[in-house]
């Protein structure tokens, strides 16, 4: 039976001696254990080294999670990894068998690597004003010193990433091509922001003032709070994941189109969340609630990209966001789903070679455009 001490099995991996169940393994404590956000006190390297390798050591950590579905992604290393990865003196590699025509191209593709998304962001002010945020820092905070209040925008562009503080401390991180318009001063009964795209956010607690988050499809309701919001105009849900707290989530607009629920979800058209559930609002008239693990909602904020069960379509998506590339699709495209990770650090090369070790996909990268096909 194979060893599952972590340290005996690193070592084994080191020597080429570990078995497939073995690699398995390690994928899935590195990615339980970097899927974590790290305490923002804990800056020193070898702080964060410490970190991870207790994490890994946590005796609550599943042996195994099945992460890989029908199409098995092998988890790449993130930065956070890579220290872990110094403190160990190996590194985990993607270990892909294809045919010489596949690793061809996948050279191909290196040589056209395109690098992942970065710290960059815009904030529009009421009257036209556009300040560059800047990109050596990830964090704007917006004071609520000025007694005139004005609209301001905050937006971060395909390929960007983003936190901003609002007035009343309340701090939102943006994924890429996502906005939120907020007031420079929170002077009414509510605090009121409107999104498009996605954010996480943590809510500075005011039970006087609720916070309220708007988009085109629902509106949400808390006092103080941690949950992410994925509103993209082109996806066909906008999905409301709790972490921490309580929100009440309402659909903004009546639709005449119903899918029953499976056994774990149930439906209607105003919703209190607890942690661990997701609210859906799509085409149906009522919200879908799901019990999830929100981990996976927050990979993003994480540096992460994770999937479970999707489909390539939503997966090209997420990509091109981030990477900010063209997705264009040659002939019909199966229908299997995909699960797993990667990390959002590496260049966009990178992970279209992960995604084609499944057999279930193929890319061809030109500029800054992607070829799907079968």
């Amino acid at each position: 039976m194979e060893d599952q001490d972590p340290e005996n099995l690193l070592k084994r991996y080191a020597e080429g001696k570990a078995t497939e169940r073995e690699l398995g393994l390690l994928d899935s404590w590195y990615l339980a254990a970097a899927a974590k956000p790290m305490p923002e006190s804990h800056t020193d390297q070898l702080k964060l080294k410490q970190i991870i390798w207790n994490r890994i050591h946590q005796q609550d950590m599943p042996i195994e999670k099945k992460l890989w579905g029908m199409g098995r992604l092998r988890v790449i290393l993130t930065s956070a990894a890579a220290i872990a990865a110094i403190t160990l003196g190996i590194w985990f590699y993607l270990h892909d068998h294809t045919t010489r025509h596949q690793a061809a191209r996948n050279q191909e593709m290196v040589r056209n690597g395109i690098r992942p998304g970065h710290n960059t962001a815009t904030l529009s002010l009421a009257n036209g004003t556009i300040i560059e945020l800047d990109t050596n820092k990830s964090i704007v905070t917006v004071s609520d010193s000025v007694k005139t209040t004005t609209m301001l925008t905050a937006s971060t562009p395909r390929g960007g990433t983003y936190q901003v503080v609002l007035p009343d401390g309340t701090r939102v991180w943006l994924n890429a091509d996502s906005k939120i318009s907020f007031p420079s001063r929170f002077s009414g009964k509510t605090r009121q922001i409107q999104l498009s795209g996605e954010a996480y956010l943590e809510v500075a607690k005011d039970k006087t003032r609720p916070f309220v988050v708007k988009t085109d499809k629902q509106q949400i309701e808390v006092l103080g709070t941690h949950f992410n919001v994925n509103a993209y105009p082109e996806e066909a849900a906008t999905k409301t994941t709790l972490l921490e707290g309580r929100v009440k989530v309402s659909q903004q607009v009546s639709q005449n189109h119903f899918r029953s629920p499976s056994r774990n979800e149930k439906t209607s058209s105003s919703v209190e969340l607890k942690p661990g559930q997701q609210s859906v609002v799509s085409e149906s008239p009522n919200i879908l609630i799901k019990n999830i693990d929100p981990e996976q909602a927050i990979a993003w904020k994480n540096q992460l990209f994770m999937f479970e069960s999707e489909n390539i379509q939503t997966i090209m998506r997420m990509i091109g966001r981030w990477y900010n590339v063209d997705i264009v699709y040659t002939g019909p495209i199966k229908s299997g789903t995909f699960s797993g990770g990667v990390s959002r650090f590496d260049n966009l090369s990178e992970v279209l070679q992960s995604l084609e070790s499944t057999g279930k996909v193929h890319f061809k990268l030109e500029g800054r455009r992607i070829t799907v096909t079968d």
